[in-house]
């Protein structure tokens, strides 16, 4: 008995905690994104991909952030929610046919990125897709949450 306990405690303390992630909108592909463990692409010019959406004749917006180093984070470690600014826009393209996009120019090296995209049939357009998430960390009982959060990712050193 001691040792199943044993080997309980040691599960929860590895895990850590739990993500409970929601899309709002259309869902990312690549690059992979992640709030607390920032993804490094591997390209200045990533390809950035999303699911399709289901209605034909729709058309996407894409917009690409420079993130500002200024951002809360709030929760188990502070107070309250999440707030944050999506940064300066870099790219923002309208009526892409594809769930696709490549810059055409370099972003700069070693920088965070916000990006994100929306769904567009005729004068109509949907919110800009994001996610919200929840975290409840075992050890401690807190939980964070966070709603409304780009796509985020970093660019390689050169």
């Amino acid at each position: 008995m001691k040792k199943i306990l044993f080997a309980l405690i040691l599960l929860i303390s590895v895990s850590g905690c739990i993500p409970d992630r929601h899309y709002e909108g259309l869902k990312p592909i690549s690059p992979e994104t992640d709030y607390y463990l920032l993804n490094t692409v591997d390209t200045l010019q990533p390809e950035f991909r999303w699911e399709p959406a289901l209605e034909e004749g729709t058309t996407y917006d894409f917009c690409l952030w420079e993130a500002t180093t200024s951002f809360q984070r709030k929760g188990f470690l502070g107070t309250g929610g999440t707030s944050q600014n999506w940064g300066t826009i870099v790219y923002c393209i309208e009526n892409l046919r594809d769930p696709q996009y490549r810059p055409d120019k370099p972003l700069e090296p070693e920088t965070l990125y916000n990006w994100s995209v929306r769904k567009r049939r005729g004068s109509n357009v949907s919110s800009w897709s994001a996610f919200d998430q929840t975290t409840i960390v075992l050890i401690g009982g807190g939980t964070t949450s966070m709603s409304n959060v780009p796509f985020r990712f970093i660019t390689p050193a050169i």
